[in-house]
């Protein structure tokens, strides 16, 4: 796709171009050839027939027309420059064997076509040239023709060498060669140019989209930690104050407590504190500990399990230390997010936490049996881009698809080595621990 938007701001650049370039060219041909064509006619320079002087007039006039037809199409402009040139240089070839102008206009012509259309045009030409070159020797010796063309004034001229020719044919096809294929790197260097560009504007406008995502999540999960403080934290805390005032006025009162009113408080208090600890975790899951990934994805299964009807199962096999934190986290983040996918959205009854060694780097697996993707590719949803964009930060590979007995697979490879590099560069993951 990218490819097709930079063909078509190719081919848009290109036509500006070559009509710019072309309003230009034709111009000022068609103002220097004028008294050139005026002097021929006259005769001043060598004797020429009507049919010649005709020939030679018919295509300036081509020329004028190609230059005032400015908002003709650029094609269009190309053939009447085209005609014109051929009928000059046939025209010429005829008229004025030892003619240099006829010579020279056959080597120019290709290659002034193939820089103003495309590289059709220009062999087309060439082909065209090479045709004229190596035939008008033999059609001059033709009585009509002679008559027609070669004034009876004109001074006799010996043929042209066959050798001349040859190095004529040989240089024009040299030339064409070159410039069509320098022609040809220009346009694969100016699409490679674009189409980076394309991408550049692509992956800007990602980045965009997923700060903005992850502004909308750092936002909700804001949200979410108010109202866990709020329902939770908030209300043991207040449970247990409001005891307490009660034990106070029956103290006051010069009544007893018995050691239930003061169990009732500490279990209170106890509720609130694990409360408490179950905020932090979420906020700062990991300790600085290189094996803190695995007993911090153990609790996050077993705490989505108590939380929901849904069975968690967390599995760890070889070594799955991971030295540094941030990287861990990143990794921790993108399973807690795998989780609540299947959670709200893929129906599960079984969720599948894996956490193995791999050599030199760390997988981690998370693999569920509920409604899978209708699509192979991940959608433009949120928590998907996210672990995406943690994985990338990671330099590492994660591939979602469709798991072996149905529902969803989400797999995440990290070098050990750049994991920690990676984790380094994003020190702000760590917000709050």
């Amino acid at each position: 796709m990218a490819s097709a938007s930079a063909d078509a701001a190719v081919e848009t650049v290109l036509t500006a171009w070559r009509r710019r370039t072309i309003d230009l060219f034709f111009a000022i041909i068609a103002l220097l050839e004028a008294p050139v064509l005026i002097v021929c006619l006259l005769g001043r320079v060598v004797p020429l027939t009507r049919i010649t002087c005709s020939g030679l007039a018919v295509a300036w006039i081509l020329i004028v027309v190609a230059a005032l037809l400015r908002r003709a199409p650029v094609r269009a402009r190309i053939w009447l420059y085209c005609s014109a040139a051929y009928l000059t240089i046939g025209t010429l070839s005829l008229a004025q064997p030892r003619g240099s102008f006829a010579q020279i206009s056959s080597v120019t012509a290709p290659v002034v076509l193939l820089v103003l259309a495309d590289a059709r045009f220009g062999r087309a030409a060439a082909f065209a040239s090479i045709t004229i070159l190596l035939t008008s020797p033999f059609v001059r010796h033709m009585p009509a023709v002679a008559a027609l063309f070669i004034h009876p004034g004109a001074r006799a001229e010996p043929e042209l060498k066959w050798i001349q020719i040859a190095g004529v044919v040989t240089i024009l096809i040299t030339q064409v060669v070159l410039v069509d294929r320098y022609h040809r790197f220009l346009l694969r260097t100016l699409a490679g140019k674009l189409i980076a560009n394309v991408q550049l504007e692509r992956e800007i406008e990602q980045r965009r989209d997923l700060e903005r995502e992850v502004t909308a999540i750092a936002d909700d999960e804001r949200r979410r930690l108010g109202h866990d403080l709020h329902d939770g934290v908030c209300q043991q805390l207040t449970g247990a104050f409001l005891r307490c005032q009660a034990l106070e006025r029956r103290l006051a009162r010069g009544e007893s407590a018995d050691s239930g009113d003061f169990g009732a408080l500490s279990s209170q208090l106890a509720d609130a504190l694990d409360e408490a600890r179950n905020v932090a975790l979420g906020l700062c899951p990991l300790e600085s500990d290189p094996g803190a990934l695995a007993d911090a994805l153990r609790e996050l299964a077993a705490r989505v399990q108590s939380s929901s009807s849904v069975l968690c199962e967390f599995r760890a096999s070889g070594n799955v230390d991971m030295p540094d934190l941030d990287a861990a986290q990143h990794l921790y983040r993108i399973a807690q997010e795998a989780l609540q996918n299947a959670v709200r959205h893929a129906r599960a009854n079984r969720i599948c936490v894996e956490l193995h060694d791999s050599g030199d780097c760390l997988s981690l697996l998370v693999e569920d049996d509920g409604i899978g993707l209708s699509n192979p590719v991940p959608p433009r949803g949120m928590g998907l881009r996210t672990m995406a964009n943690r994985a990338r930060l990671l330099d590492g590979e994660l591939a979602i698809g469709p798991a072996a007995g149905g529902g969803l697979r989400i797999a995440c490879r990290v070098s050990r080595d750049r994991g920690a590099h990676a984790g380094q560069k994003q020190p702000e993951d760590r917000n709050g621990c």
